[in-house]
């Protein structure tokens, strides 16, 4: 009779093998307990014993009520540790950027490049219903300049709220800003001077790398992991040989990655920076969107020496017009309340006053619930459109949170060219070379789920056969009356 563990080891030995054949690629979902066990005659409890053994070694990865995806290789084309190349690197990503945002806010385009939530998954009505009310109970408030700092009851209600991700904020720490991206801006602007370098994981948000260029800093890029983030061998090296003046990351729910970092990873960078004295500038836009039960604490939390500029914003959870965020600013927040009197006075006043008026309501906590649910179940059907339409040697990310995808094409698809062509066919995508400093992930795009339809589905589609199509040599023939609204970009 075989041993049970060989019994598990040999359901695992297969799974492995269908994996390694394409049968199933990085992103794709595997079959369920119940039916493998069945096809492979073997009870639940040895499938789930030789799942846990391929997730322990990172082939696996399980998704609440979801079930268990083959986990994205690593980023094959980031540099090791050892090849690290430490030198600050001149941003310019600003002019395809533009024209990238442009492009994305066309709503004659199918927004497959569009880092935005479905609006019929947001609370709209409600949002309206508040503004209005508080704009009638006090009219001449709701037309009056704020603290620059931010309404007061605001910043209480976002210190309450962030407080159950276990980071304990003060309202007095806060500063509220225009978005998470004035707020990365003002955290760059506070500790850094033109010139000085700056740390960054790789990809990174095309947005950190704007703030970047839009200071006249220099960017250090430094590999990060599809699953845990930033590389902390490679930072201690960074630090060592090229003192950096600040540090970005997003450890949570990152952007385009999807990774999140785990608990003592995050300690362990925040106490490394902290012997350094070098700041850290977390961006939590994204942290509420988890797909697990309990929000992981933000890189903040482990903060005892106010070295940690934490942002993050309501745009991916509630609206993105409203255009709030805010910051905890340790000890830079006199600097960074300085500098945004200097360049905005303060935000508008009515849309500070609903927000906190929504939040004291307490449902918020449900509508991030049913959201992070119905992203977990976007993020999968396009995971699996993907798998279906893009050509063998395709991977795709396994994110932890969000409606991102990362995904890397075969090695001669350019990425930029898959951009101008689906675009000319009414697709937008995100190009990977705009996530680094250095122009790397040629053969990479990230593609959005916030929303998903019929239509989406179909463009996912259409974007596979060009893809394709292009890993082949084959000519693209566009269509002869490109999708209205859309137009070749110069």
């Amino acid at each position: 009779m075989i041993s049970s563990s060989k019994v598990y080891e040999r359901v695992a030995d297969r799974v492995l093998d269908l994996i390694e054949k394409g049968v199933y690629p990085a992103g794709r979902r595997l079959p369920s307990v119940r039916t493998l066990g069945r096809s492979m005659r073997v009870s639940i409890n040895t499938v789930l014993a030789a799942y846990a053994w391929l997730e322990r070694r990172g082939r696996l990865e399980a998704r609440p009520r979801s079930g268990y995806f083959v986990r994205v290789h690593p980023v094959g084309s980031l540099p090791s540790p050892a090849s690290l190349k430490v030198n600050p690197v001149p941003v310019t990503v600003h002019k395809l950027v533009q024209e990238i945002v442009r492009v994305t806010s066309n709503p004659k385009l199918i927004p497959l490049g569009s880092a935005t939530v479905d609006p019929r998954l947001l609370p709209l009505a409600r949002l309206n219903r508040i503004l209005s009310s508080v704009a009638r109970r006090d009219p001449v408030a709701a037309h009056s300049y704020a603290d620059p700092a931010g309404l007061k009851t605001l910043r209480i209600q976002i210190a309450r709220w962030t407080a159950e991700s276990g980071a304990d904020f003060r309202p007095d720490e806060l500063v509220i800003t225009s978005g998470a991206q004035e707020a990365l801006h003002l955290a760059l602007e506070a500790v850094c001077r033109p010139n000085d370098p700056v740390a960054v994981e790789v990809p990174v948000y095309y947005g950190i790398l704007q703030a970047i260029e839009s200071l006249r800093l220099r960017a250090i890029e430094i590999p990060a992991d599809a699953s845990e983030g930033i590389n902390l061998n490679a930072l201690r090296i960074v630090l060592k040989q090229r003192r950096p003046r600040a540090v970005v990351v997003i450890p949570t729910c990152n952007n385009p990655l999807g990774s999140s970092m785990p608990e003592d990873k995050k300690r362990k960078l925040v106490r490394m920076l902290a012997q350094e004295q070098v700041p850290l500038i977390e961006d939590d836009t994204s942290g509420n969107l988890h797909f697990d039960s309990v929000r992981p604490p933000p890189a903040k939390a482990f903060d005892t020496q106010g070295l940690v500029l934490y942002c993050s914003s309501i745009s991916k959870v509630l609206s993105p017009g409203w255009r709030l965020g805010w910051m905890a600013c340790g000890r830079f927040r006199s600097e960074v309340e300085h500098l945004k009197t200097f360049r905005t006075s303060a935000n508008p006043t009515a849309p500070q006053m609903a927000l906190a008026e929504y939040l004291e309501e307490g449902t918020f906590g449900r509508h991030l619930s049913s959201l992070r649910k119905i992203h977990a179940g976007q993020v999968d059907l396009m995971s699996r459109a993907i798998g279906r339409s893009f050509p063998v040697g395709t991977q795709i990310s396994s994110p932890s949170g969000g409606f991102q995808l990362w995904v890397e094409l075969p090695p001669r698809v350019n990425a930029l060219q898959l951009y101008r062509l689906a675009l000319q066919s009414g697709i937008t995508t995100v190009p990977g070379p705009v996530f680094s400093a250095r122009g790397r992930f040629r053969n990479y795009v990230r593609l959005s789920a916030g929303r998903w339809t019929e239509q989406e589905g179909d463009a996912i589609s259409s974007l596979g056969r060009l893809v394709r199509l292009m890993r082949s040599g084959s000519s693209v023939k566009l269509p002869a009356n490109p999708r209205s609204g859309s137009r070749r970009p110069q």
